[in-house]
C-alpha cells in the first residue's frame, strides 16, 4: 500500500496535507492577494483527489493521471494569478512595466509549452511516461520561477 492509501492516512494526516498543499497555493501567488479559503478549499480538492486515486491499485496509468491532473489545477491556479498580475501591471510604468511585460511575454511562451508537455503527457502510454514526466516538470518550475519574478514587483 501507498503511504497516502486513503485507508492508511488518519484524519490529521489529510488535514496536514490540506494545510501544506494550501500553504503553497499562497506561497505560488506570493502571499498576495488571494483568499485563504480558496487555498483550503482548492488544496482540499487536489488531496482528496490524490487519495482517491492512491487509494485504487498502484498502476503507471494512475500516477500518469494523478500527475497530469496535478499540473492541470496548477496551471489553472497560476492563470488566476497572471489575470491578477497583469491587473496590477497596467498600473505601473517606466522601466517595471516594460520589465513585467517582458517577464509575461516569457510566461507566455512557458506556458505554451507547458501545455504541449501536458498534452504530450495525457496522450502518451503508461510505460515511459517518466520521460515526459521530467520534461513537464522542468516546465513548471520555469513557469513558478517566471511567476515569483514578476510578483516580485509587486512586494
Amino acid at each position: 500500500m501507498s503511504d497516502h492509501d486513503s485507508e492508511t492516512v488518519s484524519p490529521e494526516q489529510r488535514y496536514l496535507m490540506i494545510a501544506e498543499a494550501a500553504y503553497f497555493h499562497a506561497e505560488s501567488r506570493g502571499f498576495q492577494e488571494g483568499d485563504p479559503v480558496a487555498d483550503w478549499l482548492a488544496a482540499e480538492k487536489e488531496i482528496d483527489i490524490l487519495l482517491c486515486h492512491t487509494s485504487t491499485p498502484n498502476t503507471e496509468k494512475s500516477a500518469k493521471e494523478t500527475f497530469a491532473d496535478h499540473l492541470e489545477t496548477q496551471l489553472k491556479e497560476w492563470d488566476k494569478q497572471i489575470s491578477g498580475l497583469k491587473r496590477k501591471a497596467r498600473k505601473m510604468d517606466g522601466d517595471i512595466r516594460r520589465n513585467i511585460d517582458a517577464q509575461l511575454e516569457i510566461h507566455r511562451a512557458q506556458r505554451a509549452t507547458a501545455k504541449n508537455k501536458l498534452k504530450e503527457l495525457r496522450q502518451h502510454g503508461a510505460h515511459g511516461w517518466e520521460d515526459i514526466k521530467q520534461g513537464a516538470e522542468k516546465a513548471w518550475n520555469e513557469i513558478h520561477q517566471t511567476i515569483n519574478r514578476i510578483a516580485e514587483h509587486f512586494r
